[in-house]
């Protein structure tokens, strides 16, 4: 349903991605079934202000980017940080149906601090160190490496904490 995502369209787009985050086998990702179907709502909301971004991001994530869990359990594409930079920069206040309390009241609440985040100099490094990350500590130490972030961040913080209980 929706626009194009690429050379297949959206569902193929969509079984491709879920497919490769479902074999990753992280344990709390959601099945592929509701990956699948979430995916192909959300890329088509996406695709009306975002388009060329999504299908750069879904072209990587397709193609050379690689599935890998977090320390958290969940699922992340490595390999595909510009174009993830990209989509988030375009998308990153539009409502997805993956986003749980906060992320929706921060996309609400906070999209002018959110996108503060998105478009400073400094995310992109962070961005890739971060997913470099299979643990809070090295996650810990992007925050501390890439300093200047920080007051993006702490912007982002505040904002949740008086805007979203959710958090």
């Amino acid at each position: 349903a929706g626009g194009s995502a690429g050379a297949g369209g959206t569902p193929s787009v969509c079984s491709s991605v879920c497919q490769k985050m479902d074999q990753a086998q992280c344990p709390n990702d959601e099945p592929y079934s509701a990956c699948f179907a979430g995916c192909q709502i959300d890329v088509a909301s996406y695709q009306a202000q975002c388009g060329a971004q999504v299908q750069s991001w879904l072209g990587c994530a397709m193609g050379p980017g690689k599935v890998v869990c977090t320390s958290d359990g969940d699922s992340r594409v490595t390999g595909c940080t510009s174009q993830l930079v990209s989509f988030v920069a375009c998308a990153g206040c539009i409502p997805s149906t993956g986003d749980d309390a906060c992320d929706a009241c921060t996309k609400s609440s906070c999209c002018t601090q959110l996108d503060a985040l998105y478009a400073h100099p400094q995310f992109t490094p962070y961005l890739t160190c971060v997913y470099a990350c299979t643990t809070q500590q090295c996650e810990n130490a992007c925050y501390v490496q890439h300093s200047g972030i920080q007051p993006a961040i702490t912007q982002l913080l505040q904002c949740q904490g008086s805007n979203c209980a959710s958090c």
